[in-house]
Order: C-alpha cells, then sequence, then structure tokens
C-alpha cells in the first residue's frame, strides 16, 4: 500500500510539474479564408471546415507536398499539388474563395469523374480520375462531372 502511494505522489507531482501546453494560433491562410466564406469551424491550427460547403481547408506544416485523399477533389495554393488546399467530397460545382489562388488541382476520386478548374464557366483545365494537373490561369470554381 505504501508502495502505491509512493507510485501516485510521483505520478501526480509529474504532471503538476509539467508545463502547460503553449497556447496555438490558427494560421493566417486559415484565418483569412474564415474572413472570407463564413459558416467555417476551426478543426486545429491549420484545418478548418465548412459543413454547408463540404469544403476542407488544410494550410500544411512547413514543406509539403499534397496529397489529394481518396474520393476527394483537392485544389492547391501552388503548382505540384504544394501549399494550402481546399478539398470536397461531393461530386458538384464548387466556389474557389477570393482569398484563394488555385495553382494545381487533384482529383482523387476512383470513378471516372472529370475536375474541371474553371473561370466562369470557361474551362481552364481538366483532372481525370486519379491525377493531378497544375493550373495557368486564373479559376474561381471547380466542377466535378461523373
Amino acid at each position: 500500500m505504501k508502495r502505491l502511494l509512493t507510485i501516485l505522489s510521483v505520478a501526480a507531482a509529474l504532471v503538476w510539474a509539467t508545463p502547460a501546453a503553449a497556447s496555438s494560433s490558427v494560421h493566417p491562410d486559415i484565418e483569412s479564408m474564415l474572413a472570407d466564406v463564413p459558416g467555417g469551424v476551426v478543426i486545429d491550427d491549420h484545418t478548418a471546415y465548412w459543413s454547408a460547403l463540404d469544403m476542407t481547408m488544410n494550410v500544411p506544416v512547413g514543406r509539403a507536398v499534397g496529397a489529394c485523399a481518396t474520393g476527394r477533389i483537392c485544389a492547391y495554393s501552388a503548382t505540384t499539388l504544394a501549399g494550402a488546399s481546399l478539398s470536397w467530397t461531393t461530386c458538384a460545382t464548387h466556389a474557389i474563395p477570393g482569398s484563394f489562388v488555385a495553382k494545381s488541382l487533384a482529383n482523387a476520386r476512383t470513378d471516372a469523374s472529370v475536375a474541371q478548374a474553371r473561370n466562369g464557366t470557361t474551362v481552364v483545365t481538366s483532372a481525370a480520375a486519379s491525377a493531378w494537373v497544375n493550373i495557368f490561369a486564373a479559376v474561381d470554381n471547380v466542377r466535378c462531372l461523373s
């Protein structure tokens, strides 16, 4: 019993001696998008989600190569699937908020869908299922056709 009390005392001392986690701050790109598109919920410092749009924004920590999850359409703020990303699970037309400049597009769907990066109704470039493309013109929406 004495040994158990000693163990519990040491454990309690360690817990109380551990400094509190540093407060985190939301990435500026997330803050900008939240200001531009109301209704988003911060998931963590680098991720936000808009349920009404079925849209997720993720800003990778450090240098990253984009990884669009299976079944999603992803737009990236840099070429070659890098930078911050917006992604959707629904195959529909999704507006790209003005504070986000899309530079590459990934179609990680496994069906016969095509993801189009568009400016208005003009198709700038397209990505077939399981493919990606760089975007070299202004786009304001991504359209998925199945």
